[in-house]
């Protein structure tokens, strides 16, 4: 009634006051409610078992890409040598090409 005409408890008094919570875990995997009313509902809660599953399964994957990023900085390394060896035949070729026989 106080919201409506500016009269009467702004809050309830009475003891009944409820509280709601609403988590939302990452992947939409669910979410846990309470209604700290006359009941507690849990519903679509992810365990403690799956968050350490993710994050196993997360750690392996970053240890893959940390991999892939060594072959691939090793692969960069060998195609800068193999262009200076390139450039280096190149200029031994144009100058044994301009000296006189």
């Amino acid at each position: 009634m106080w919201l409506l005409l500016g009269r009467g408890e702004m809050f309830l008094t009475d003891g009944s006051t409820s509280q709601d919570t609403s988590v939302s875990a990452p992947k939409n995997k669910g979410h846990v409610q309470t209604n700290s009313g006359n009941h507690n509902t849990i519903t679509n809660n992810v365990t403690l078992e799956e968050c350490r599953r993710d994050l196993a399964s997360a750690q392996k994957e970053v240890e893959m890409l940390w991999t892939l990023v060594a072959s691939r900085d090793a692969l960069i390394e060998s195609k800068d040598a193999l262009i200076a060896a390139k450039e280096e035949v190149l200029s031994l070729l144009r100058g044994g090409h301009n000296r006189a026989n």
